[in-house]
């Protein structure tokens, strides 16, 4: 097993704890607070420090930070490497204070603005939690800097599970002091637990020799060289929070406010999978695309995009029909017990399985937005993210009312999917030895197989529930059972179909060498 899919596989398995045990956070909160005022609350008040993150910094610290520092490294040595990071950590530091302070001054004007449908004693409730977890700006702007340097030094896996800490630290707190703090105490652990991201980082740097500093020079020609590059990344960085946003102030208008909760939840199941998948990848050919298309090895480029986009094709489309066949139940099983009722399990689960149909469009993009900066090309990403902004908030006001959070959902699923396919054909203009009919042609037969796969599992799971009471126990066997065959007939489809074999396809993909 060659070093790339092995980084990968490692990336993965460690992301994916760290989702699964972010899952159990959502669980237990759905189990204490339901979907009713506290959750709706909380749910907006986490959601909005961490939306203002990506769409000022976020981003950009990954694709225009970790370049920079990797050109100083390799041109001017560790020292100067050292003083540029230190240098930027410094101006990240205090950009994200102020921003931290704007947010906790204004909370009341922010909360009226992202979440105008509330009612005042949800909103007075919000705005006070979000004055606590404001700060999370800071320790997440820091400990994102720190990771960049981490994995320029080729340590992939440290940073891939800084959440399981914060994640961890929630879970702890619902089991022993959710009595004691209710949700206030609950904001003050999820702020405590965005701080050991930060902390759990510091190791590795002294491992690597980093010397630890600050300076605040905005004019260093480092600095500019990241305005440069940032910019753009930052415009096309805005869609995924901005279509939160959106979401989130058309939801406050829904159901007395409920629904924030409803999208919430099924936006947590619906990135679990295909964003613990995309960030595995994206974060592995970043660095790998910059050096082939450097060194103007555009065939090799080309073969790199276009196995990364079948892999997403192969594990993506599976997932995606499963989310659809069984919204209902996978809410179920994950979110009914508790304060969260059937009335809660139907609009978490009608909100995931509109948003399932953009599964596939959010995990391409993500692989093509990073082939682009790889490029150092952030127009495209930037031009492509805005008419994916104005196309998710036309539709998001032209369906909220007559589909309720499901036409929220779908606004943000075509948006998703708009992204993809245009970042597809502009790809394919700038490389054109992309083969971008074997990409189609192993769509369909994805598709295909995925689709005869999920059907046959639904007349299985209906069968064999009606066989026995339908206890939590039974329901999630079944369900279990039913999602094992699926992958199974999955597989033979594409067999049958001669599609490569997994094996085959992992060796060759995203390590082409």
């Amino acid at each position: 097993m060659n070093k790339v899919f092995k980084t990968i596989s490692g990336m993965f398995i460690i992301m994916l704890l760290a989702k699964v045990l972010g899952q159990a956070r959502e669980v237990l909160l759905a189990w204490f607070y339901g979907t009713g005022t506290q959750a709706s609350a909380f749910l907006t008040a986490s959601q909005i420090p961490l939306n203002f993150f990506d769409m000022i910094l976020g981003l950009a610290i990954v694709s225009a930070f970790v370049p920079v520092f990797n050109e100083y490294y390799q041109k001017e040595g560790e020292t100067e490497a050292n003083r540029f990071a230190n240098n930027f950590i410094g101006v990240v530091l205090i950009i994200s204070a102020a921003l931290a302070a704007i947010g906790i001054i204004f909370s009341d004007f922010v909360i009226k603005v992202i979440a105008s449908g509330f009612d005042t004693q949800t909103a007075r409730l919000a705005s006070n939690l979000l004055k606590i977890m404001f700060p999370s700006l800071i320790f997440t702007a820091v400990a994102y800097s720190y990771a960049g340097i981490v994995q320029s030094y080729g340590e992939f896996k440290l940073p891939a599970a800084m959440s399981i800490a914060s994640n961890l630290v929630a879970i702890l707190y619902f089991l022993v002091f959710n009595d004691i703090g209710g949700i206030f105490g609950l904001s003050v652990a999820m702020l405590i637990g965005w701080g050991l991201q930060l902390i759990i980082l510091i190791p590795a740097l002294i491992r690597f020799k980093y010397r630890f500093g600050l300076s605040f020079d905005f004019l260093h020609p480092g600095m500019k060289k990241v305005y440069k590059l940032a910019l753009p990344i930052l415009l096309s960085s805005w869609v995924q929070p901005l279509n939160v946003m959106i979401n989130l102030y058309l939801a406050s208008f829904i159901d007395g406010g409920n629904a924030v909760s409803y999208i919430n939840y099924a936006n947590k199941l619906y990135i679990i999978i295909v964003g613990v998948f995309a960030m595995s990848v994206t974060n592995l050919i970043l660095p790998r695309l910059s050096r082939l298309f450097a060194d103007n090895q555009t065939k090799e480029s080309a073969d790199v995009i276009t196995s990364s986009l079948r892999a997403g094709i192969l594990f993506i489309v599976p997932v995606m029909f499963l989310f659809l066949i069984f919204s209902y139940q996978i809410v179920e099983i994950v979110y009914m017990r508790g304060a969260f009722d059937s009335k809660s399990v139907y609009m978490t689960s009608t909100a995931l399985f509109f948003y399932s149909f953009g599964m596939l469009g959010y995990g391409l993009q993500e692989i093509l937005n990073k082939s682009f900066y790889s490029m150092q090309n952030s127009v495209v990403p930037m031009k492509n993210a805005f008419f994916t902004i104005v196309i998710n908030i036309a539709l998001s006001f032209l369906l909220y009312r007559q589909m309720g959070v499901g036409g929220l959902a779908l606004s943000s699923a075509i948006a998703s999917v708009f992204s993809a396919v245009n970042l597809t054909i502009q790809i394919k203009r700038k490389v054109k030895q992309i083969k971008l009919r074997d990409i189609i042609s192993l769509l369909i037969k994805a598709t295909v197989c995925a689709g005869v796969s999920c059907l046959i599992s639904r007349v299985l799971y209906t069968f064999l529930i009606s066989l026995y009471t339908p206890g939590f126990f039974v329901k999630f066997t079944v369900l279990a059972l039913s999602v094992l065959f699926t992958f199974v007939i999955y597989i033979a489809g594409l067999l049958i179909l001669r599609v490569k074999d997994f094996k085959n396809i992992l060796k060759r993909g995203v390590d082409s060498d």
